[in-house]
């Protein structure tokens, strides 16, 4: 699946308002660090769940400093499936 393309501010703001409130709902955010993008909505979730206090595992390697500050990380999904 390639990348959402986004036409209107109203639809980003949709998309924004609800991953915001799905991390803030979540116990653990796990994110996929395996696959590169420009994106950079994966950090932004990153932030936001590391500043409410909220697990966060990295699957895949440390992109930048950030992910240094989780609670775990794994090489495969192999392995994070074992932990759960």
């Amino acid at each position: 699946m390639g990348p959402i393309v986004l036409s209107t501010p109203k639809e980003c703001l949709a998309y924004a308002n609800r991953d915001y409130s799905e991390v803030l709902q979540s116990e653990l955010l796990i994110v996929d660090t395996v696959d590169v993008n420009d994106r950079g909505g994966r950090e932004v979730e990153v932030g936001l769940a590391l500043a409410f206090g909220l697990g966060v595992w990295v699957v895949g390697p440390r992109r930048n400093v950030f992910h240094y500050l989780v609670n775990q990380q794994f090489s495969t999904w192999e392995e994070t499936l074992e932990q759960l």
